[in-house]
């Protein structure tokens, strides 16, 4: 859930070794939270429970640590509730063509690999300026329930580009999604029953992304970012997009 709508929750993490460590959390996913009847103390267990767990290793994390920083992280999660067939009805057939309810399924997974890793240091072995890349990918195998079973991101970041800015960072980042199958082909029904009328078919959609941080004092930061959005909403429908941004952040 999210703000201001509040669940219970449980969590625990351990570190066998200073390097390692393990976490898992378990939530009640209960979607009628928002109503109104539902406020105060509720501790009750109406929703669906939601799993998650990781598990990284810090590779040069520690105090003193002399080699280059990195990050290596593992995690998955399943959700026990029920799910709408993004294609089918309970017959096997299109819930688009044949007018019936899609068919539900019970259960969702998915897992994600995060990494970062810095590949280039500048000055002593201290020195929080170099160049670091990282990327994240994010699976949900069931194309059936979830509309994007693939995403990923991938990007560099460099500390200290400009010289005397020391602590400034310019990021470039690429951000890619595909659709489900079972989501297309519910489209294309979709078109054959609707016609011009029915939404187009998704496929990816992909970002490019160039940002600069600048630290003017250690409480604040300003942040100019440039966007290019290629096929925008999947469908190819609207035209690549350009998205000027600007971010400002206080920290007291």
């Amino acid at each position: 859930t999210a703000y201001p709508n509040a669940t219970w929750g449980f969590s625990a993490r351990v570190k066998p070794v200073k390097e390692l460590y393990m976490m898992t959390g378990f939530f009640n996913n209960d979607a009628t939270l928002s109503e109104d009847k539902n406020h105060g103390v509720d501790f009750s267990m109406q929703g669906s429970l939601f799993v998650i767990a990781e598990t990284g290793y810090l590779l040069n994390r520690k105090i003193n640590a002399t080699g280059l920083p990195g990050n290596y992280k593992i995690g998955g999660y399943y959700y026990d509730g029920n799910s709408d067939d993004l294609y089918s009805d309970n017959f096997g057939q299109s819930y688009a063509l044949s007018g019936n309810s899609p068919a539900e399924h019970h259960g969702k997974w998915g897992f994600y690999i995060l990494l970062d890793q810095m590949i280039y240091r500048e000055g002593g072995p201290e020195s929080k300026q170099g160049l670091t890349p990282f990327v994240s990918l994010l699976f949900a195998p069931d194309e059936e329930v979830n509309e994007l079973p693939f995403f990923m991101n991938f990007g560099l970041v460099y500390e200290g580009l400009i010289p005397g800015r020391e602590t400034d960072k310019a990021t470039f980042g690429l951000v890619y999604g595909s659709f489900s199958h079972d989501l297309q082909d519910h489209q294309r029904d979709e078109q054959i029953v609707k016609g011009p009328s029915a939404p187009g078919v998704q496929h990816y959609e992909l970002v490019l992304e160039l940002n600069y941080n600048i630290e003017l004092t250690k409480w604040l930061h300003i942040q100019p970012d440039i966007q290019y959005v290629i096929n925008p909403g999947g469908t190819g429908d609207i035209p690549d997009a350009l998205v000027l941004g600007f971010q400002l952040s206080v920290n007291l």
